[in-house]
């Protein structure tokens, strides 16, 4: 009973003190991800268009994973790099939105990047296809990619 209680203590202690929660995100990251449009367009700059997180995304890599249309849309219009590829840690590299937003299964989104130059088979980035195999994606995505020649080949 004694490892019990003191098992859940630590749970609520380390749920206070933000372990295993998100990397911080700076702000510009932080509102692509939350789709807020009209924030990304007071902060966005040429000079912070591309810049990264701690986990070594971009803004428009942030939107595209979490499926916000517009902010893709926006960060793109605005110059946005679309074939940037993460090189963080293990878990977060290797990344490009097209393939974040393959994991989403966000088939809207991966079809804009698509439509407006993004690279599906960029040398040292991990494949849409597979991404999208591995995270939320259903075989309407998985179908879609493949419709496009995108595959794990």
């Amino acid at each position: 009973m004694n490892s019990i209680k003191l098992c859940f203590i630590v749970s609520i202690i380390l749920c206070i003190s933000g372990c295993g929660t998100n990397p911080y995100l700076p702000d510009l990251h932080s509102s692509a991800a939350k789709g807020n449009v009209a924030a990304l367009r007071a902060k966005i700059t040429k000079d912070n268009i591309n810049s990264l997180s701690d986990m070594g995304w971009t803004p428009l890599m942030y939107a595209a994973s979490k499926g916000k249309l517009e902010s893709v849309k926006f960060l793109v219009e605005s110059g946005a790099d679309m074939n940037f590829i993460s090189s963080g840690n293990s878990y977060y590299s290797k990344r490009t939105a097209l393939n974040l937003a393959a994991r989403k299964g966000s088939v809207p989104i991966i079809n804009y990047l698509l439509e407006h130059g993004a690279e599906p088979n960029l040398k040292g980035a991990t494949s849409p296809f597979e991404t999208a195999a591995t995270g939320e994606a259903d075989m309407s995505t998985m179908n879609f990619l493949k419709d496009r020649g995108i595959t794990l080949e």
